[in-house]
């Protein structure tokens, strides 16, 4: 597990929504190898949804290295062959209730836990273990006198 550690404002989530992009999509549930899961609030997921979004119109990233084997068609804006991936990763933004509903199972999926100071604020249990979590605050290092 990579714990990131920084201050409000400093790019944890960002560093979080590069990590979401570097998944594939799959064929079962929940359609995108790597989740973000949303601690703090239902607005939070919303809020984070829409950066990822955001980061994927602001960069080059390209859905088709990330897709299962797909066909485009002739005619078909590719734009719209990958509708169904930018859905997918839309869709990989979970709050807690979600990622509660998921834990258990054979569902294949890695995830980063954005904020887990609210997990232990509101005692959730998390029973698998994160790639990542976020945290605000400073590191440790070291007893100070």
């Amino acid at each position: 597990m990579q714990v990131i550690v920084r201050d409000r404002q400093e790019g944890k989530t960002t560093e979080l929504i590069k990590w979401l992009l570097e998944g594939t999509e799959q064929d079962k549930y929940p359609y995108w190898s790597r989740v973000i899961v949303c601690a703090a609030s239902h607005v939070e997921t919303a809020r984070v949804t829409n950066e990822v979004l955001k980061y994927i119109e602001t960069t080059d990233w390209n859905p088709c290295e990330r897709m299962l084997p797909h066909v485009h068609a002739e005619g078909v804006p590719l734009k719209e062959v990958h509708l169904g991936v930018l859905t997918d990763v839309r869709k990989a933004v979970w709050d807690m209730s979600d990622y509660l509903a998921n834990e258990r199972g054979v569902r294949t999926f890695d995830f980063a836990i954005d904020n887990m100071e609210y997990v232990w604020e509101r005692g959730y249990r998390i029973l698998r273990q994160p790639a990542i979590i976020t945290m605000t605050g400073k590191s440790y290092d070291g007893l100070r006198d």
